[in-house]
């Protein structure tokens, strides 16, 4: 399967991004069972025109796939983010305290992530969509526009 850089890249917005990769992998997502402690994310692709107007290069819009280090998660193990050092915290809340600690602290489905390229698996999914499997522990942190990412 072909990876469609340029379908992503005509995005203008990250969330016009982020749903354009749902569109394009919601039938392969469903059909993935996720192991371990693992996350799949939808590598962001840079803007294929800029700001200004510019038409980037085919070979500019391919840095986005090996060098890219943001992401929107797409779905991940149950497992994920349960680390050993919380499990006494986690005895001691609620089932409604729990899932508040865990949305606060840790990325959920559809936020953009960042990480260290190098340490991803990278695959094509559903529609062409360049993504990534990574590890929880893998991930540096969240961020609100992956263009701060680079």
């Amino acid at each position: 399967m072909k990876i469609d850089l340029v379908r992503f890249g005509k995005c203008r917005t990250p969330a016009e991004q982020a749903a354009e990769f749902v569109k394009a992998t919601t039938k392969a997502v469903a059909g993935l069972r996720i192991m371990q402690n693992r996350i799949l994310v939808g590598t962001y692709v840079q803007r294929a025109i800029s700001a200004g107007g510019i038409i980037m290069p085919d070979k500019t819009l391919d840095e986005s796939r090996f060098q890219g280090k943001a992401g929107v998660i797409l779905a991940m193990c149950p497992l994920a983010f349960h680390f050993k050092e919380n499990d006494e915290l986690m005895r001691e809340l609620s089932a409604k305290q729990r899932t508040e600690f865990m949305r606060e602290n840790y990325p959920q489905v559809g936020e953009w992530v960042f990480y260290r390229a190098s340490d991803t698996w990278e695959i094509a999914l559903g529609e062409g969509a360049p993504c990534r499997f990574i590890y929880d522990d893998v991930i540096v942190g969240r961020v609100t526009d992956p263009e701060f990412i680079w």
